[in-house]
């Protein structure tokens, strides 16, 4: 942008680099090899779940259950939607809890 105005930038002091010793003025170079960190992790770890077509059918078949079970002018649904909502829930719980160790592994 200043650019684009005509105005310089003032101009970076000389620096003098050595080999073998680290510069950390600018940047540390760390690598970063978590995959999540503690404000991102149940958000983005339940997108990738409902990445599996498995769990986003079992989901939809839940929530059509719950309509027919808990509204009575729609239709009645003879089985309880906990029957397909709850082993849904363990599963993607376990999940969960997975890949939370392998990332916490991955982060020490």
């Amino acid at each position: 942008m200043d650019f684009l105005r005509g105005e310089q930038k003032p101009m970076e002091k000389e620096r003098i680099l050595i080999a073998g010793r680290a510069d950390l003025s600018k940047c540390n170079n760390s690598i970063r090899t978590s995959k999540y960190t503690f404000l991102t992790f149940l958000p983005v770890a339940i997108r990738d779940q409902f990445r599996r077509i498995a769990n986003v059918y079992f989901l939809v078949i839940g929530i059509i259950q719950a309509v027919g079970y808990y509204s009575e002018s729609t239709f009645d649904s003879a089985i309880s939607p906990w029957t397909t909502l709850g082993p849904l829930a363990i599963v993607i719980t376990v999940s969960l809890l997975q890949e939370g160790t392998a990332d916490v592994q991955r982060h020490r």
